[in-house]
C-alpha cells in the first residue's frame, strides 16, 4: 500500500513540500489542502504592484498544469477546522475529512493587524490575502497609504 502525505498550507512553503517530495522521487500520493480559493500565489508581489496597479492579479507560485503533471491534488478553498491525530485526518468545515499516513504542516502566518487610535488617521491597514487585496483595489475598504 502506498502511502498519502497532506500538505496543510497551499503557500509556499506548502507548494515547495510538494513539489520536493515528487522531485525526491516520492510516489506516493499528495494532497495540498489550502483555505483560499486561488490558485496559490506569491505573496510578496500583492501588497506591492497588485495594490499599485501595475499587475493585474496575484503571480501563481506553479502553473495550474503543475499540479496535475506532478499528480499532486490541489484542494483550494478548504478549511480545515481540526487535526485528529489518532485517526489521521484533516477535519473540515464543510466536506468529508481527508485522510493521511504523513501530515506537513506549512502554516505560514498571519499579519498582524495595526492596533492604533489613530489607525484611520494614518492609513495603517492590514494586507493579508488576495481576497483583501482586490477589496483594496476595488475600493470596497479604505485603500492603505505606502510608506
Amino acid at each position: 500500500m502506498t502511502s498519502r502525505v497532506v500538505v496543510l498550507g497551499a503557500g509556499h512553503a506548502g507548494v515547495e513540500a510538494a513539489a520536493s517530495l515528487r522531485k525526491a522521487g516520492f510516489d506516493g500520493a499528495v494532497t495540498l489542502v489550502g483555505e483560499e480559493d486561488a490558485l496559490p500565489y506569491q505573496r510578496p508581489p500583492l501588497s506591492k504592484d497588485y495594490l499599485a496597479g501595475t499587475q493585474d492579479s496575484p503571480l501563481p507560485l506553479r502553473g495550474e498544469g503543475f499540479y496535475a503533471g506532478q499528480d499532486v491534488e490541489l484542494r483550494t478553498g478548504e478549511r480545515v477546522t481540526a487535526i485528529d491525530r489518532t485517526a489521521r485526518r484533516l477535519i473540515l468545515r464543510d466536506g468529508p475529512p481527508i485522510g493521511y499516513d504523513h501530515l506537513i504542516l506549512a502554516l505560514g502566518a498571519r499579519p498582524r493587524p495595526c492596533r492604533s487610535s489613530t489607525q484611520a488617521s494614518t492609513g495603517c491597514a492590514t494586507c493579508g490575502p488576495y481576497t483583501t487585496a482586490t477589496n483594496y483595489a476595488a475600493g470596497w475598504l479604505p485603500a492603505p497609504r505606502w510608506s
